[in-house]
């Protein structure tokens, strides 16, 4: 850092700062410690990953797994019906509201033509 009464050149600090901070971080990538927690890591996420599979083909190949199944394509079949109706609605009520809309805004444009 610069010290009292000398011109401090802030992005010169900066860029020093950046490369101290790049440095540091690249060292303690490299180290021994951090590649080691990667490894096991790496490892924990392939067993959870195998073990999740394993449960979804065991949840698959069950009744219960089949009902779930049923169940859940049935609500998104009639949230679908449902979202369509609702959207129809929708449009029907915006319509509605932008003809009275345009209603309004022709009256006033109407009484301004007319001061």
């Amino acid at each position: 850092m610069a010290k009292a009464g000398k011109k401090v050149d802030v992005f010169k600090e900066m860029s020093l700062l950046g490369k101290q901070v790049h440095a540091a971080l690249e060292a303690a990538a490299q180290s021994k410690e951090v590649r080691g927690i990667k490894t096991e890591l790496g490892k924990s996420l392939r067993v959870v990953s195998e073990k999740m599979g394993e449960a979804v083909q065991a949840a698959k190949q069950s009744e219960r797994g089949r009902v779930i199944g049923t169940q859940v394509k049935k609500v998104i079949s009639a949230g679908k019906v449902q979202g369509i109706e609702a959207s129809k609605e929708l449009k029907k009520h915006l319509v509605s509201g932008l003809r009275e809309l345009s209603e309004h805004l022709s009256k006033a444009a109407e009484k301004m033509k007319n001061r």
